[in-house]
């Protein structure tokens, strides 16, 4: 039993449950992955494999291994990490690195009262900033990716990963209390997904963005009180995710709907 121990902890533990951490947190970075905690499956995983090896080991009054090989438990995940994130490219990594400080950002949602100075220090939080400039250093990235691209198919994803950006960026904005910027980028957005709807007609992706624009939309009208546009996009977003059967967004739409105003009037 002692050999199967060992081979379990080499093979299971050592390599693949540290090559699965190791490759979350190359892609994610350690403050994703830390707020996924159990949610992540792959992290969870790799967790399990140690919690068994623990176990196993114990019960069972068996000996750990303490060789010198100890030395390549570290080097394989740093190597994998390393791998994984540099692997990544460049606008990939501005767009991670920013959306990773943007969502680890203690933000209070618009739908509760703010007074001026929770409004003032929102605008001017440094993280969002900083998240902001990372967002648009990708996207400067990926638009000239766009401008460059030689196939439909580079065309199209740098395309898209520009939406993604605009969308992101609205939402940022709005966080910052900054709605006249937020909508730029929300009509920005929109504006490039019916120039990418045209080329590629059905395009799940492509829908799916153009929700999400709707919906980025929406929460600035709201914020805004303009009740009656924002239940006119909600409405729209919400038509466009029940015909994807996107059942996380349905759910997103309609909170927002119920904290409008009964019959969405605007203030």
């Amino acid at each position: 039993m002692q050999q199967a121990f060992e081979i379990y902890y080499w093979l299971f533990v050592g390599i693949v449950g540290n090559a699965l951490i190791a490759w979350e947190f190359g892609r994610k970075g350690f403050r994703r992955v830390g707020l996924e905690g159990p949610t992540n499956p792959r992290t969870t995983f790799a967790m399990s494999l140690w919690v068994i090896m623990l176990v196993w080991g114990t019960v069972f009054k068996l000996d750990f291994p303490d060789e010198p090989k100890h030395l390549l438990i570290l080097i394989w995940p740093v190597s994998v990490m390393a791998f994984v994130h540099f692997s990544k490219p460049r606008s990939q990594r501005l767009y991670d690195s920013a959306k990773s400080l943007h969502e680890t950002t203690y933000i209070v949602d618009f739908s509760e009262q703010r007074n001026a100075q929770e409004i003032a220090y929102a605008c001017e939080n440094p993280r969002l900033v900083r998240a902001e400039e990372g967002y648009k250093e990708a996207l400067s990235v990926q638009e000239r990716l766009f401008a460059l691209a030689r196939t439909e198919e580079d065309r199209r994803r740098a395309g898209m990963n520009i939406v993604v950006s605009h969308i992101q960026l609205a939402l940022l904005l709005r966080h910052r209390y900054l709605p006249d910027l937020a909508r730029n980028h929300g009509q920005t957005a929109l504006r490039m997904i019916e120039e990418l709807e045209d080329q590629y007609p059905g395009d799940g992706e492509v829908i799916g963005a153009k929700s999400d624009a709707l919906f980025r939309l929406g929460e600035i009208a709201h914020l805004q009180g303009n009740h009656s546009e924002a239940k006119r996009l909600y409405q729209m977003s919400l038509r466009i995710d029940q015909s994807l059967s996107d059942s996380v967004g349905i759910a997103a739409i309609q909170k927002r709907l119920a904290q409008l105003p009964q019959g969405g009037y605007d203030a």
